[in-house]
């Protein structure tokens, strides 16, 4: 994140030498974002046109806090998708991020079906905190709200009968 200053993408240089800027990095711009989430190589390279001070996280890092704040995940991946840069780096690119939104919500659903699953309450309310949605269906159809309450019944029952 360039907290000041000015950075300066530029394409791979040209035969003749000659290099593209392809776009300026103001502060509050983001680089590397898409290579680091998406996995991917940065498709442009980097340079300070003046003296900057930049913010850096690193990948173990964000993947970390995107593995724990699911609604801001998914935000971010989301304005990736929106941003005006990423449709000049291609419909690969696009269709990673797609990829990478269905897989996320694809695994929210399949969390919140095994804590309802397994009576976990606790993992339950944290997912739905976190923007699960109990009604959507997994692969197989199946939803939080059509099997799994009487296992979320026979384990709270199970815990209030134990405690007494």
């Amino acid at each position: 994140i360039v907290a000041h200053g000015c950075l300066e993408e530029i394409a791979a240089a040209r035969e003749g030498g000659s290099e593209e800027i392809v776009s300026e990095l103001l502060p509050y711009d983001i680089v590397g974002d898409v290579a680091v989430i998406c996995n991917t190589r940065q498709p442009y390279t980097v340079r300070a046109s003046e003296l900057c001070s930049l913010l850096r996280i690193d990948k173990q890092s964000l993947t970390g806090i995107l593995q724990m704040y699911l609604k801001d995940s998914r935000q971010i991946l989301s304005n990736l998708l929106k941003g005006k840069r990423t449709e000049s780096k291609g419909k690969q690119l696009e269709s990673d991020i797609t990829y990478l939104i269905a897989k996320q919500e694809a695994d929210l659903v399949l969390g919140v079906n095994n804590a309802a699953y397994h009576g976990d309450l606790f993992r339950l309310k944290g997912l739905i905190g976190a923007g699960a949605d109990p009604s959507k269906p997994d692969y197989d159809g199946r939803t939080s709200l059509v099997r799994e309450p009487l296992q979320i019944n026979r384990q709270s029952n199970y815990y209030r009968s134990s405690t007494h």
